[in-house]
């Protein structure tokens, strides 16, 4: 498949984006002996459409604590899973 720019033509396709998280449970392998949460960051597309042709990357930034904390998808699952204790903000960019 050919991933050639086009101009001036549009693409318009619905995303579903968000995040979630729950508590670990007291047997559950953890990062770090003081992370309580598992959590997961995502990007998908509507209904499961895949959305590979479209997008090139997704950089998900976190915080700064995080080893490795610009993380960079470059094929689906558009998803950072991870475990930990606090809330932050993750800046993601769809490229």
């Amino acid at each position: 498949m050919s991933h050639k720019r086009l101009k001036n033509v549009q693409h318009v396709r619905p995303i579903i984006y968000g995040s979630y998280s729950q508590p670990l449970k007291p047997d559950e392998p953890r990062n770090d002996p003081s992370h309580t949460h598992k959590w997961a960051v995502f990007v998908k597309g509507h209904n499961g459409e895949d959305l590979s042709s479209f997008i090139k990357k997704i950089s998900f930034r976190l915080h700064e604590s995080f080893q490795n904390p610009e993380r960079i998808i470059e094929e689906p699952p558009y998803i950072v899973s991870e475990t930990g204790w606090g809330e932050f903000e993750i800046n993601t960019k769809i490229f």
